[in-house]
């Protein structure tokens, strides 16, 4: 009677310590070289209604550094333009959140970086 109880403990830990965890996240890191008169764009994708895309950390050196939804499509674009004059290092990091089944938010997340070495 002992064994068996061991046995089912061990049974209990072992599927106790699966990983049922469903979500698919990533990082994603893009290293962009451009003039600082160039206008920038990334296009994250198509996103549905509960899901999207939201700034997390935010340019520093910009002119324009926001996200464009195109409404027809659920497409969402990055656009960054440089400060006026700026040559140097820019950075900024985007979430994107997708997966959803329409009654709650994803939990396919995304986190984009993208590097900007901005040159005359």
């Amino acid at each position: 009677m002992k064994k068996v109880f061991i046995a089912f403990i061990l049974t209990g830990i072992l599927f106790s310590c699966s990983n049922d965890d469903d979500s698919n996240n990533q990082i994603i890191i893009e290293n962009i070289n451009l003039l600082n008169t160039e206008n920038y764009e990334y296009d994250l994708g198509s996103f549905g209604d509960e899901e999207g895309a939201s700034i997390t950390t935010q340019a520093e050196h910009f002119e324009i550094s926001d996200l464009k939804m195109i409404v027809s499509s659920g497409e969402i674009i990055y656009q960054y333009v440089a400060q006026e004059g700026f040559v140097g290092s820019d950075s900024v990091e985007i979430t994107t959140n997708r997966g959803s089944d329409g009654a709650s938010s994803g939990n396919d997340i995304s986190i984009v970086k993208i590097m900007l070495k901005v040159t005359e």
